[in-house]
Formats: structure tokens, sequence, C-alpha cells
């Protein structure tokens, strides 16, 4: 259950109105009925958004803060590791193993229900090096594969708390590297973190979700004579942080569409939906930028790394992934200069908008200001009888169409002397 479903307003108890004082005027009782019935439905819609905002950041945050509590990280002064969590019970359904051994001659790909199984199944023949994918993580999947491979503790819970900054890791034998995984799902931002353990002869990946951006990297396993298939681990490895750092160059590409067609939005009717749209690009263009900067340095250590499992080919391949890398953090920021110059055309446009509306305003109170003089003069009730002054329009049979006429010489007079200095042209 969301959090915006926990009050229904309907069902909400209502407070007790204060009954008026039937002496009271009928007037003070009517408005005051319409204001309390603004002010309640103001207070109402605004707790609506709330609880419906609340609800959106628990629905993103959910599993992030389930996983954390499993790990017993909630308690401050915990020991470090997972040592401390059960390896046995059933895995959850949802957790997928996806295991491809590969070599030049063969390939085999399977797909695995349970870890058991997983550690049942000996590497096909003719293979050299396997690739296991986990989706879904889970303590006890974690344990069991913390246990049979051998991981260590710290990479371990590293994997259950989803919030790591993209690095990595080197261990006696192996290491991890954490790195985010950037999609766009039904044209949002997906954000993901992918653990890579490289190990002798294996490669082994933990994800969220099920669905990556690897496989084109699959299909090259399964074509003959590819340079994938001929290499170790350590070279499908740079193939999986390639295709993570590629598949960035879509996804600002479509940012920059946007913010291009957002633009033209801005110039032909600039709205507060449009510049919040702007606001969330800019805002996840920055998420990205901080997810590839510091992927930039991952694959800048394993290029020169002296472990002796990432060799100088795959090292040499690697520099070309950190390129990459560069040119994608360069594009974030100029995507990000060009959403602040979205925002900031924006507020000159209703800047400019505003500035012709208050001139408008102005010619059309100015045009007025002299009628109402004349208006006000000829209205002064004196009585001529009584004043030694007097205003013999008051008293003439034309006076009334004469006051009238001078008016709308008045006015016109004005109209004309705008149009001529072009103040009543729409360009400013």
């Amino acid at each position: 259950m969301s959090a915006s479903s926990l009050i229904d307003p309907k069902s909400a108890p209502k407070l007790p109105l204060v009954s008026p004082d039937p002496t009271k005027n009928g007037n003070l009782k009517t408005i005051g009925h319409a204001i309390g019935s603004a002010v309640g439905s103001a207070v109402g819609t605004g707790l609506d958004r709330a609880i419906g905002t609340v609800g959106t950041l628990g629905s993103r945050f959910g599993n992030l803060i389930g996983l954390w509590s499993q790990t017993g990280q909630d308690t401050p002064g915990t020991a470090a590791g997972i040592e401390g969590l059960a390896s046995g019970g059933e895995p959850p359904k949802d957790v997928r193993i996806r295991v491809i051994d590969y070599g030049e001659r063969n390939t085999v790909d399977r797909t695995l229900s349970s870890i058991a199984e997983l550690l049942e199944t000996p590497q096909a023949p003719d293979t050299h090096a396997r690739w296991i994918n986990l989706d879904g993580l889970h303590p006890h999947v974690i344990r069991q594969m913390q246990a049979a491979y051998n991981l260590h503790t710290l990479a371990a819970e590293d994997i259950l708390h989803a919030v790591q900054r993209p690095r990595v890791d080197t261990y006696d034998d192996h290491l991890v590297a954490f790195v985010r995984m950037l999609r766009l799902l039904d044209g949002r931002l997906h954000s993901e973190q992918v653990a890579l353990f490289l190990a002798e002869g294996h490669l082994i990946s933990f994800q969220e979700t099920p669905g990556d951006v690897w496989e084109p990297i699959r299909k090259r396993l399964h074509t003959p004579g590819t340079r994938l298939r001929s290499q170790g681990a350590d070279f499908l490895l740079y193939a999986l942080l390639d295709a993570l750092v590629d598949h960035g160059f879509p996804v600002l590409e479509s940012y920059g569409t946007a913010l291009e067609g957002l633009e033209a939005e801005v110039m032909r009717r600039p709205t507060p939906q449009v510049l919040g749209r702007i606001y969330s690009i800019k805002r996840e263009l920055g998420l990205i930028r901080r997810v590839v900067w510091p992927l930039r340095e991952v694959v800048d250590n394993l290029a020169r790394t002296e472990d002796s499992r990432v060799k100088a080919m795959t090292q040499t391949y690697l520099g070309d992934v950190r390129e990459h890398a560069v040119r994608l953090v360069e594009i974030a920021e100029l995507h990000r200069e060009l959403a602040s110059g979205a925002m900031d055309l924006y507020m000159s446009v209703t800047s400019n908008r505003m500035n012709e509306v208050m001139k408008v305003l102005t010619i059309i109170s100015t045009i007025f200001i002299p009628l109402s003089f004349i208006a006000g003069l000829y209205g002064m009730n004196f009585n001529p009888e009584l004043s030694p002054y007097n205003m013999p329009e008051t008293q003439w049979v034309w006076g009334y169409p004469f006051a009238l006429g001078l008016m709308a010489v008045i006015g016109l007079a004005l109209v004309v002397y705008f149009y001529r200095r072009g103040w009543l042209s729409r360009d400013i």
C-alpha cells in the first residue's frame, strides 16, 4: 500500500464547525461559511499533494531502506560484514540467475532457479570463462554466493547497500567494481547499482532489478569468431563497462532533443509546467554527471592497475572506455548549461510578457486619467446660487454632449500619440 492511499479524504473525520450566533447578521454568516469552505478546500488539496509526494518518495526508497534494515545496518556500531545473516531458507522467487559459459569453440547459455542448481552445474566443455548474472538483491542469495565463491564479506555487504559510490576494491583472490547503470524506462531516468566481481576464469554481476543494457554483449558471446569469446573474464569486464558507458550517449541525446523542444515551447507558450520539465531535466543531468564522473575513475583505476587478473590487452581497451566516459561527462555538462539557458530564457520571456501587459495597462490608465479629471470636474455639486463662481457649461443645453466630445477628442488624441511613438506595437 502506497503512502498516498493510507488516508482517504472521504473517510477522514471532519472537525465540527462552531455554530454561528443566530443574532448576527445573515451576511456575516454567509461570508464566514465562504471563507471556511475556501480555507478548508485549500488545506485539503495541500495535504493531498503532500501525501502523494510522500507516497512517491516512499515507493522509490522503500526497497533501499528494506535492504538496509535486513543487513542490520540501521543500528550504529553493528559489526561490518554479512556473517550475521542467516544462510538457510529458500531464495525469493524474483531472483534470476543466468549463466553463460563461453570459449572459442563453444558457448552455453543457461537460466537457473536457485544457487544450489548453480553450484551443481559444472562449466560446459570447451569453454574457458563463465559469466554469472543475478537479478535481484536478497541477503540469503548474497550470503550463499559469498560462501560459494569466497567473496569478501565487506564486498558482499556493499552489494546489499545499493548506494555505493562507483569504485574498485581489490582483494586477494578477486576484485570488485561498483558502478551504476543508467537507462530510460518509460521516458524516466532509472539509475541502478551493478556490482562486478572478477576472479580467475569467471565474472559475477549483481543487479538490483531485471533488465540491462548487455544484450549486445550476450549476442557477441553467441557469435563465433568474436574477440570476446577468445579472451578471458577480464575482457568481458571491459565489454560490460564499455556497454554501460556507451549507453549513456543515447540517454544524453534524448535529453538534448527534449531541451531543444522545450526551448521552442518556451518561446511559443511559457507555462509553469514547461519550467518544471526543464528543472527535472537539469536535475537528472546532474545525477548523470554524479554517476559518470566517478565511473571514469573506476575505468582509469582498472586501466592502470597492476593486478594480474587484468591483462595488458584489456587495459589498452579500458583506456578507450575512459575516453568515452570523459566525453560523456563533457556532454552532460553541456546539456546542463543548455538547461540553465532554457530556464533563463523562460524567465526572460515571462518578464517580457509581463512588461508588455504592464505597458498596455499603463497606456489604458494614462488615457483615462484626463477623462477621469473632466468627469470629476463637472461632477462637483456646488450650488450656483450660493457660489460667486459659476460653471456655465453645467447650465448649457449642449453641456453634456460637449463634455463627452471633449473626452472622446482627448482619448483619441492620446491613442494617436502613443501609436506614432510605437508604444502600441507588439514589438518592444
